[in-house]
């Protein structure tokens, strides 16, 4: 499978604890994989604070830019745009999947001075939600049969680069009551064909903005189910996580309270949420429809937000190698709780990484604390401690088993 979306560069400064050792350099040398962070159908070239987006974005950690509107199509705009754009992530160091026709695989072999600037295309949104749509152009489009050949023709069009798209709730949520089989013979059948020409998938639920759907559905939690239940449905695809870090809806609250715009604080725990769960890149949802109208860069506008995704983006950038590594070779973790504790268990460079945090359910959607019992299996142990170098400390580790405390929806970085 080809692997473009995840080749971007990274130097990652870590802090180490006096006495606790890292595996990480303090930066990682040029060339080495980045964890993919994108934004979604953002414009380059549009400005704020006297930089175009494309820089803008960068300055926070975004990598990659997750769809272009209509592009390459120029007829919206103005001869020339497209290569504007393409300038304008070229010169930033940006990358970005786009187009979902033959039209911009033509564009890219008319083009190849952009090569390593566009890596793939995105073949679409939400088909599965898409396909009971009342505009029946977009149900048509949306359909199984017409999806599945849309993508053929694109792959069929340029083979060397991959193919994108994120669905809706009928995979974040599977079981989800909303999709529908109409026509079609089942829905394992309608995933098979969404998927078929498909590299890189993901699938969004705004498990806190989200006006539809009721309260006990909300909370952070929301999020690592969406990746964990649409791995299940992946195969051997890479799931790319998907969060709002705006204002989704125009609905602001409804009958169930539900908050909108995202708060900045609940950002970092709702992307880490979904890295534990597997995701193998981030992308924003940055549009804001708070005030009735469509603020496109609505994450930029409000520095808060804009505050919490560099936070968020330099803590996840810092482990980009790790993350992307093999899963852990022979080690395996198992945990006791009272309460959900998810875990990654990653090797890379010789070094274990465990990735921990406090998960919840629809019962405690504002996730809860809790004790956890770790047992490692499986690897030869050199040391009888397991180090925290982000909160400069270190736990006894008694026949690979150690114990430690998580606040609702805390993360714990362990080395050994």
């Amino acid at each position: 499978m080809k692997n473009t979306l995840l080749i971007l560069l990274v130097a990652s400064q870590v802090l180490l604890a006096p006495g606790c050792s890292s595996n990480l350099t303090s930066t990682e040398a040029e060339g080495l994989p980045s964890f993919p962070i994108g934004v979604w159908l953002q414009g380059p070239l549009r400005e704020r604070n006297g930089k175009n987006n494309a820089q803008n974005y960068k300055d926070l950690g975004v990598n990659v830019f997750i769809g272009l509107w209509q592009w390459p199509d120029e007829s919206w705009a103005y001869p020339g745009y497209s290569l504007q754009v393409a300038m304008a992530l070229k010169d930033s160091g940006m990358k970005a999947f786009a187009g979902d026709s033959v039209a911009a695989a033509d564009w890219n072999s008319a083009h190849p001075e952009y090569a390593s600037t566009f890596l793939g295309y995105v073949l679409g949104d939400e088909p599965d939600m898409n396909k009971l749509s009342g505009d029946q152009t977009v149900a048509a489009q949306a359909m199984p049969d017409a999806w599945l050949a849309a993508g053929r023709a694109l792959k069929a069009a340029d083979p060397t680069r991959p193919i994108y798209a994120n669905f809706g709730k009928g995979f974040a949520l599977d079981p989800w009551p909303g999709y529908k089989v109409d026509p079609g013979p089942d829905k394992a059948s309608d995933f098979a064909k969404y998927m078929d020409s498909l590299d890189v998938i993901s699938s969004d639920y705004y498990a806190i903005t989200d006006p539809y759907e009721s309260l006990k559905m909300h909370g952070i939690w929301g999020y690592g189910r969406a990746v964990r239940n649409t791995i299940k449905l992946a195969g051997s695809r890479p799931v790319i996580g998907f969060v709002e870090a705006s204002a989704p809806f125009s609905d602001g609250k409804n009958e169930n309270n539900i908050a909108s715009p995202m708060p900045p604080s609940m950002l970092k725990p709702a992307v880490w949420a979904m890295i534990v769960s597997g995701a193998k890149g981030i992308i924003y949802f940055c549009h804001d429809f708070s005030n009735g109208g469509m603020v496109e860069d609505g994450c930029l506008a409000n520095p808060n937000m804009a505050a919490a995704m560099k936070a968020t983006n330099e803590s996840v950038l810092k482990y980009g190698s790790v993350l992307l590594s093999t899963e852990s070779t022979g080690a395996t973790v198992s945990v006791q709780s009272s309460s959900p504790v998810m875990v990654l268990l990653k090797q890379y460079k010789g070094t274990h990484y465990l990735f921990a945090m406090g998960d919840s359910n629809c019962a405690w959607p504002n996730g809860k604390a809790v004790d956890a019992n770790f047992a490692i299996e499986g690897v030869a142990l050199q040391s009888t401690y397991v180090s925290l170098p982000e909160e400069l400390r270190s736990l006894i580790m008694r026949n690979g088993i150690f114990e430690d405390h998580f606040e609702p929806y805390q993360v714990h970085i362990y080395e050994f």
